[in-house]
């Protein structure tokens, strides 16, 4: 029905010069409730309404505002939301921000199981309204009311981020961590060791005054997260070995310090500077330079880190958010380092960080990553500082504090259940487990009045904010595990020599190729722990009161196969059916640890456009060359089946 024909109908004397009672036929009162005879009139009459009314902004921020939350929740619908057939719909639009404000705050929590949240543009406007984490909009709407309802029974508010340090091989990352730490090495003949794999220092920064602190949990205390605003930071090994192993814990919900070695030229290839340490041969990194790295972590870091905050809602054409200054718009801090080397050198205090935006120079969406007010160049010898470069630690450490405050889900809430089994896996894990069973922590869960899916949506959570590892599916579904970098240690240990070198061609020829056997992986983790026992109670299954001390390959004996059903799932490596080794034993295929070259016959059978059994992929935007090992391994996995 037009506009013209509801005004005929419904309001036929009303006119700018007089003032009539609404007519009968639309309205009927009961129990002293006036309402519209039917909803097809009342559609009709906020048809009318909408289109003779709603002018200009502040006609929809008068009505956001004075209209009852009924009439809010039936027809206003975020500016993206695609509305089903015959659905009417009041679109608000996303700028100027205030409106989403006022549309969010008529709703409150019911905005979480509202229908507009199928939009996801209005998700990160919902999580800093209300503080919530943003993962929760992404749920199915069952899970979106249990988090409501648990929300509303008791909520606790969270300080607590992830700082992840990444870097070429030997550009100083655990040195500078160290500095940031206040734990600088004094004497000089004592090199910092190379970081292997990755390493995870829980909660070892504090916020208290707007200052970065150390911070040492001496009573392990159960309220850890309540009464401290607390910051882990993860030490990310540069060398490419390694770099299979990092997709374990990039996340979107972390801020990032990216360490370039200044006195380095950009254009120089990595390999031929301390390849005791970084040697890519056999690898796609094999000829990068210095340069390709820093855009490499760059692109990988966008890919991950997405904060919302540049995004752009295709449909808003107001939008003005892609005009906003690049300040403080992304979670990420550039650390030149080895400033004191920089002598015979063409790198100056002046042209370096140009020299980086250079690197970019076709990339506007990379350059929005990176800021001047961001960017610091330190001194880190290994000795103690001096008082001028101990001050440009410390500026260092206040641009992380205003980093980390301005992290959408710093002081986020979560329902008070979820923090108790939080708690729960904390203490578990400082006792010194590695893998908790899901029907033990639901045994202690009954406790806290928490039922079987609020255990799901607590475990989902915790997996995606980087805590733990978990996947309710089949084979994992009962296996939780508690210690990231135990089962991070695991994966490191398999696919790099004693020394921690890229593999070289002298190395097995099979193992070379990314096989393996399952009882070579157990040799692997014998002799990397060799006769150094480390304190560890794990539950076995069948005898989950059993607790014990044992040494950290026993533990790793213990969990064989969720350990290697886990990697499987995470894409690290995949099981080659029908295939064994020599003494029948079960082979896997490690993508990461593949050294075979593309051949020249390769290349030619594509470019002459031969038949092969060669899968080519073109990627016009970019892909993270970490998602590149996981689709070898599924890859791999379909080919053997044929």
């Amino acid at each position: 029905m037009t506009r013209d024909k509801i005004r005929d109908r419904y309001f036929p004397m009303v006119n700018a010069e007089s003032s009539v009672d609404i007519p009968q036929e639309i309205t009927e009162t009961h129990n002293g409730v006036i309402a519209f005879k039917s909803d097809d009139i009342r559609h009709d009459v906020m048809y009318a309404f909408v289109t003779d009314c709603m002018v200009e902004d502040s006609d929809l921020e008068f009505f956001l505002t004075t209209a009852s939350r009924d009439v809010i929740s039936e027809y206003c619908r975020s500016w993206s939301y695609e509305r089903s057939e015959g659905e009417r719909c009041l679109y608000v639009p996303g700028t100027p921000e205030k409106m989403y404000d006022l549309f969010i705050d008529k709703l409150q929590l019911d905005i979480i199981t509202h229908c507009t949240v199928s939009d996801g543009w209005i998700h990160d406007s919902i999580s800093k309204r209300l503080n919530i984490p943003e993962e929760i909009l992404r749920k199915d709407i069952d899970a979106r009311k249990r988090f409501v309802k648990n929300f509303k029974q008791g909520k606790v508010e969270m300080f607590r981020a992830r700082g992840m340090i990444v870097g070429c091989a030997g550009a100083g990352k655990t040195t500078l961590l160290k500095k940031l730490h206040g734990s600088g090495i004094t004497d000089d003949e004592k090199p910092t060791e190379t970081t292997i794999g990755l390493e995870v220092h829980e909660d070892v920064f504090a916020i208290k005054e707007n200052k970065l602190t150390d911070f040492a949990n001496a009573d392990n205390s159960s309220n850890l997260y309540l009464d401290n605003n607390l910051i882990s930071m993860t030490d990310f090994a540069g060398q490419v070995a390694y770099y299979a192993c990092h997709q374990v814990y990039l996340s979107r919900r972390a801020f990032y310090i990216v360490v370039v070695e200044m006195s380095k030229k950009l254009d120089e290839e990595s390999r031929l500077y301390d390849t005791d340490r970084h040697d890519p041969t056999g690898s796609l990194f094999h000829s990068w330079t210095y340069g390709e790295y820093f855009h490499f972590w760059l692109q990988t870091i966008n890919t991950y880190c997405n904060d919302g905050i540049t995004q752009k809602d295709p449909k808003d054409t107001t939008a003005i958010k892609d005009s906003m200054p690049n300040v403080n718009l992304h979670p990420l801090i550039i650390i030149a380092s080895h400033k004191d080397q920089l002598v015979g050198t063409c790198n100056t205090s002046e042209t370096f960080y140009s020299q980086l935006e250079a690197c970019l120079s076709k990339e506007q969406t990379l350059k929005r990553l990176i800021s001047p007010y961001r960017y610091f160049e330190v001194e880190c010898p290994p000795r103690a500082l001096t008082q001028k470069q101990q001050k440009t630690i410390d500026i260092v450490k206040q641009s992380i504090v205003e980093t980390v405050q301005k992290l959408p889900h710093w002081g986020e809430e979560i329902p008070l259940k979820w923090f108790e089994l939080e708690k729960i896996l904390n203490n578990e894990k400082g006792n010194g487990k590695k893998v908790i069973k899901r029907s033990e922590l639901k045994e202690t869960a009954k406790y806290f009045s928490v039922v079987e899916d609020d255990l799901n949506d607590v475990l989902r959570f915790l997996h995606e904010i980087g805590k733990i590892i978990y996947f309710s599916v089949d084979k994992l579904k009962e296996t939780i595990i508690i210690d990231v970098q135990w089962f991070v240690d695991a994966f490191k240990y398999i696919i790099t020599d004693e020394k921690h070198f890229a593999r070289k061609d002298n190395i097995n020829a099979l193992v070379n190729t990314g096989k393996i056997t399952g009882q070579y992986i157990e040799e692997i983790w014998k002799n990397k722990q060799g006769n150094r026992d480390v304190p560890c109670v794990d539950t076995k299954v069948g005898d989950e009161t059993d607790k014990h001390h044992d040494s950290l390959w026993q533990s790793y004996l213990n969990h064989k196969d969720e350990i290697l059903q886990y990697m499987d799932k995470l894409g690290l490596m995949t099981r080659i059916e029908g295939h064994v080794g020599a003494d029948n034993e079960e082979m896997y295929y490690i993508p990461s640890m593949n050294r075979t070259d593309f051949s020249i016959e390769n290349k030619d059978e594509i470019r002459g456009k031969q038949k092969s059994a060669m899968i080519v992929y073109f990627f016009k935007s970019y892909l993270p060359h970490f998602f590149l090992f996981p689709i070898g391994g599924k890859l791999f996995k379909v080919m053997e089946s044929l």
